[in-house]
């Protein structure tokens, strides 16, 4: 199998102090009942990796500097890439409950120890949509950076246009001050644009082998929305797409139908333009990353 859409050049261990505490317990009453041993983690509280990429850009490559994504975010997204392309309905099916209930899991989500070698492709999937799902803060923990998104993905489902401009790309993840040419400030931390824009190409690279396991970009948005936004997608405190508003039954089912499927346009816009080439990388600038995090270009 040829990929030739990044490539990893080189990794570090990250030691923080205090990394590897353990996460927090999620008592199942609140939530819902589903899980009765999910642990919270936050990104650069768990044994962390820098990566550094070569994005290929049509005519050359970008290196690019990811800073302290989560070992065992790389360690699953290695084994589900190298096993997992022809296993049909990745990230859609459920794991084997008895195996993704041990205590090791704990373990495995700190970056403390390997995935062991009974753990399925189907199983590291349901993993990986757990820890990112109840990462605390969640993965995009900027409610400016998700009213934005939203704003625009209602706008490529009007137009069912979800490729970007790097300009379009930039207003997304920047604030610039008025009247400056600039974006100036990310919207999300380094290790939470490091971690969304790694876990997104990552996706993307999986997504175009959907001839083989059924998993297009559409029905990668779908499986992952819960991940990629967290316990909080149905709250409007929590960044939600829209206000659920008083009346009928009927009236609160149909809008939060209409905000799970504008959830999902945002997930889809994310995964699509993370590798959307020389508009994005064609001034200094990385998908999702300031361009202190972009190396060189050649």
């Amino acid at each position: 199998m040829e990929l030739n859409d990044f490539r990893v050049v080189t990794s570090s261990s990250v030691y923080r102090k205090g990394s590897a505490a353990s996460g927090a317990l999620v008592s199942s009453s609140s939530t819902g009942g589903q899980h009765s041993n999910r642990y919270r983690y936050t990104l650069g509280e768990v044994l962390s990796t820098n990566i550094t990429l070569d994005v290929n850009v049509g005519d050359g490559w970008t290196r690019i500097r990811l800073k302290e994504v989560p070992k065992f975010i790389v360690h699953a997204f290695n084994m589900i890439t190298k096993f997992g392309m022809e296993v049909d309905g990745i990230f859609r099916k459920e794991g084997n409950s008895a195996r993704l209930n041990r205590a090791e899991v704990q373990t495995i989500y700190k970056g403390q120890c390997d995935i062991p070698n009974d753990y399925t492709v189907i199983d590291v999937c349901t993993l990986v949509k757990r820890f990112l799902r109840d990462l605390k803060p969640p993965l995009l923990d900027s409610d400016e950076f998700r009213q934005r998104l939203f704003k625009k993905a209602c706008q490529s489902r009007i137009s069912n246009c979800f490729v970007l401009t790097r300009k379009e790309m930039a207003d997304m993840c920047y604030y610039s001050e008025e009247g400056s040419k600039e974006q100036q400030t990310p919207l999300l931390s380094d290790i939470h644009f490091s971690t969304l824009g790694y876990v997104m190409r990552q996706l993307s690279r999986i997504s175009a082998h959907s001839d083989q396991h059924k998993m297009s970009v559409d029905n990668l948005s779908v499986v992952l929305v819960g991940s990629v936004f967290g316990d909080g997608i149905h709250n409007p405190k929590k960044g939600g797409a829209g206000q659920i508003r008083r009346g009928s039954q009927d009236d609160i089912l149909a809008q939060k139908k209409q905000d799970m499927n504008v959830h999902v346009a945002a997930v889809k816009l994310l995964i699509t333009n993370v590798s959307c080439g020389h508009e994005n990388l064609s001034d200094g600038h990385a998908p999702f990353l300031g361009r202190d995090h972009v190396v060189s270009q050649r």
